[in-house]
C-alpha cells in the first residue's frame, strides 16, 4: 500500500480569529511547550528605543546647536523604532502561530502528534548528541507507520562571542531490524572543506560502489563490512537514492534510517511530506526488506565461539559490536585551512606593520 499524507491542512486558508483563538487556547492550557519568551524581545526593544533616540537626539542637537531640533529628531526616531518594533514582531508572531495551527491540524489528520518544542531526540546519528541546548522545534511524530519523526533540530556550540546555534531539518524512518552503521554523505551539500555534517568519520571506512552512485554520495561503513554494503545497496536501491535523496545526507544506525538537510525537510511544508512518502515507498521500503532479512555473519561466529566457551547464548539476531558504530575521524582539511588562514593573517599584519 502506497504511503500518503493528507497535506490539505498545511495549505488551507486560515483566518485571524482562528489563529487568535488557537493561540489563547494553547497559552491557557499551561503546557510549557507553548510558552514564549516575549519579555526578552520587549526588554531589548525598550532599551533600544530609549538609548538610541537619546544618543541621536543629543548629537543632532549639538550639530544643529538647537535643543529643539535634537528633541524633535529623538522623538521622530523613537516613533519609528516603536512602530517597526511593534508591527514586525506582531506580524512574525501571527505567522508563527498560523504555521503551528496548520501543523497541528496536519498531524491530527494523519494520526500523528505535533509539538512546538521537544527535547533532544534519542537517535544516535551524526547530527545528534553534539553541543548543548539540544531541542526540536515544529516537531511532528508518530508511534505508528514507517515515517516516525520530522522536525527542525537545533543545538548550540561555543560560548560568548563564539556561541553559535546550528539548525538542521531531519526525518526518521523505522526499519524492521538493525543494520550496520552506514552513512551516505551527499556530495551536493558539501563544501570545498568537505562534508557539511558536524561529525567526521575515518576515511579508511569509505566504500566505493562505483559508477554514478559515487558521484552523488560518499558511503561510509565499518571496516570489514564492504561486502555487506554491496549486498544491501543493490542497483535498484542506488537508483532510488539518487532520484529521491541526492541532496540529503542519509544515515542507517540501529533500526533507523535518518535523513538530514539544512533546508529541505520542513515539517510545515507539503512538499516535505510528498517527498517522505516517495522515500518511504522506494528507498525505505527496500531497506525495510533488507533489514528484515539481513543477518550479520560475525554475530553467528561470535555466538559459536561463546557457545563453545560458556554454553548457549540467548537473544535475537543483531549486529556485531564492530559494526554498530562508525569510527570518528579528524577533519584535517578544515584544520589545515584554518591554520593557513591564521598564518596568512599574521604574515599580512607583519608586512603591514613593517611598512
Amino acid at each position: 500500500m502506497a504511503t500518503t499524507f493528507d497535506t490539505r491542512a498545511l495549505t488551507r486558508p486560515v483566518t485571524p480569529p482562528e489563529v487568535s483563538a488557537f493561540r489563547r487556547a494553547k497559552l491557557a492550557s499551561g503546557d510549557p511547550r507553548w510558552r514564549t519568551s516575549w519579555w526578552v524581545g520587549v526588554l531589548v526593544l525598550v532599551l533600544f528605543a530609549v538609548v538610541f533616540p537619546l544618543v541621536v537626539g543629543a548629537n543632532v542637537g549639538v550639530l544643529a546647536r538647537s535643543a529643539t531640533a535634537g528633541l524633535v529628531a529623538g522623538l521622530v526616531l523613537l516613533a519609528i523604532i516603536l512602530a517597526v518594533g511593534i508591527i514586525l514582531p506582531n506580524r512574525g508572531s501571527r505567522v508563527r502561530w498560523e504555521r503551528m495551527l496548520r501543523a497541528e491540524e496536519f498531524a491530527r489528520a494523519n494520526a500523528m502528534e505535533f509539538s512546538p518544542r521537544s527535547g533532544s531526540p534519542p537517535y544516535q546519528g551524526a547530527i545528534f548528541g553534539v553541543g548543548s541546548d539540544r531541542k526540536v522545534v515544529e516537531h511532528v511524530w508518530s508511534t505508528r507507520g514507517p515515517v516516525a519523526d520530522c522536525g527542525t533540530y537545533r543545538y548550540t556550540t561555543g560560548s560568548g562571542k563564539d556561541r553559535r546555534v546550528h539548525t538542521w531539518q531531519f526525518a526518521a524512518v523505522r526499519l524492521e531490524g538493525p543494520l550496520p552503521h552506514m552513512l551516505l554523505d551527499a556530495r551536493a551539500n558539501n563544501t570545498f572543506l568537505g562534508s557539511n555534517l558536524p561529525a567526521t568519520f575515518s576515511a579508511d571506512q569509505r566504500v566505493s560502489l562505483g559508477g554514478e552512485f559515487d558521484r552523488h554520495f560518499d558511503l561510509y561503513c565499518p571496516q570489514g563490512y564492504g561486502f555487506d554494503a554491496f549486498y544491501l545497496f543493490t542497483p535498484d536501491l542506488m537508483a532510488h537514492l539518487i532520484d529521491h535523496t541526492q541532496a540529503l545526507d542519509v544515515e542507517f544506525v540501529d533500526e533507523w534510517m535518518l535523513l538530514y538537510s539544512r533546508g529541505g525537510l520542513s515539517p510545515t511544508e507539503p512538499r516535505t511530506w510528498e517527498r517522505l512518502a516517495q522515500i518511504s515507498d522506494t528507498v525505505a521500503r527496500l531497506m525495510r526488506d533488507r533489514s528484515r532479512s539481513y543477518r550479520d555473519p560475525r554475530v553467528a561466529e561470535q555466538n559459536r565461539q561463546a557457545l563453545a566457551a560458556v554454553g548457549p547464548v540467548a537473544g535475537p539476531p543483531s549486529i556485531a559490536p564492530q559494526g554498530r558504530r562508525l569510527r570518528r575521524g579528524v577533519a584535517w582539511r578544515s584544520i589545515v585551512f584554518t591554520a593557513v588562514v591564521i598564518i596568512g593573517y599574521q604574515l599580512l599584519r607583519h608586512l603591514v606593520n613593517s611598512d
